[in-house]
């Protein structure tokens, strides 16, 4: 027969109890504070799930015995659900408040691909327990990193591993503290070039407009009043609408001569300004990118392996971890030829400084 409404009440506290249980456990793990509200709901829910089991039972239906057991099943399957979803979003990083550059304190200078480097800043968000790090006494560490470019997190190790459906999971960074990858050995390479010293690309949908994505070093418009995601209008008075990209970049080449361009750029929420920037053509090094071999690809599946977090090259600098302790977390300013080189990575542009949030998770013996 149809079941009665103390059954259907019963399957329901039943439900909630198994539901509210659990999820108090998940969630306390993110947030403590959400587990005193969610202890004092089981006490409340069991004492009328116990009183409607009664008063189905004296009715002594077969389905009242049933119902309640359903009813827990389903709130298992509820909670599961909830737990997999608190695992599959990824955790904010951890230092969001801002720090003025005043109080960093700065590295030494540091040996680098053959040449000595300037110090980078650094500031310790939290300071960890433990043993100091030293790059004398080699170890292995994991790391959780987050790269942000202005107030965009672009890489982060906390949605290093992509699944399927569009889920991710965090994974830390496991290397040998103290030890600087054979890759990162070697020393620069340069070609010797001429003209203002900028990269011109195409926008990838409206393909008509041409933008400014790489402004090389020592050129003359590294320092000029032009800056990456330009626009370009115009090229000594020629709209680039009008012209391909192979013919605005004959403008622009050359060991001799000056160069109008006209740009737009935003400066404020919907609004743009038009600047004219005149340079001067002139020699400068540009920097030969090697291409580094990929690894196997993965077959895909629930679990596909893209990485999505590789390390910046600062990471690998002795000086910059030095002294961080386990659980420590330390916020660094990376330079331009620190981080993630000519092609950049994701939000962050090719040779753009941007800051990164390194935490100290473990330090293997």
């Amino acid at each position: 027969g149809r079941p009665s409404s103390a059954t259907a009440a019963s399957a329901a506290a039943a439900a909630l109890l198994a539901l509210a249980t659990l999820a108090s456990i998940s969630i306390s793990s993110v947030n403590p504070e959400s587990s005193k509200f969610l202890r004092k709901i089981p006490s409340r829910v069991s004492q009328r799930g116990a009183t409607g089991c009664l008063r189905a039972q004296a009715s002594g239906s077969r389905t009242a015995e049933m119902t309640p057991r359903r009813g827990l099943m389903k709130g298992l399957m509820m909670s599961g659900l909830g737990i997999q979803l608190s695992t599959w979003l990824p955790r904010p990083a951890l230092a969001k408040k801002k720090i003025p550059l005043s109080e960093y304190a700065v590295t030494p200078t540091f040996s680098w691909r053959d040449e000595m480097h300037a110090g980078v800043r650094y500031y310790d968000v939290k300071e960890g327990k433990g043993q100091e790090l030293d790059p004398s006494a080699a170890k292995k560490i994991s790391v959780h990193y987050d790269c942000s470019y202005k107030s965009v997190v672009a890489v982060s190790t906390r949605q290093a591993v992509v699944l399927s459906q569009n889920r991710y999971i965090e994974k830390p960074y496991e290397f040998k503290y103290g030890v600087v990858p054979e890759a990162l050995r070697e020393p620069l390479e340069y070609k010797d070039a001429s003209g203002v010293g900028i990269r011109v690309d195409p926008d990838p949908i409206y393909t008509r407009k041409l933008f400014v994505t790489k402004i090389y070093s020592e050129s003359s418009a590294d320092g000029s009043d032009l800056r990456i995601f330009d626009e370009i209008l115009r090229v000594n008075g020629k709209e680039t609408e009008d012209l391909t990209r192979a013919e605005v970049n004959e403008l622009i080449e050359g060991e001799s001569g000056t160069v109008d361009i006209e740009v737009e750029r935003n400066v404020g929420r919907n609004e743009r300004e038009t600047k004219t920037i005149k340079l001067e053509k002139r020699p400068y090094k540009k920097l030969i990118v090697k291409k580094v071999k990929k690894g196997p690809e993965k077959s895909g599946g629930l679990y596909s392996g893209e990485d999505l977090a590789p390390p910046p090259d600062i990471l690998f600098v002795p000086d910059v971890l030095k002294g961080m302790k386990k659980g420590g977390l330390r916020r660094v300013e990376v330079p331009a030829d620190l981080g993630y080189g000519p092609d950049g990575k994701n939000e962050i542009p090719g040779d753009a400084p941007f800051f990164v949030d390194i935490e100290l998770v473990d330090v293997f013996k």
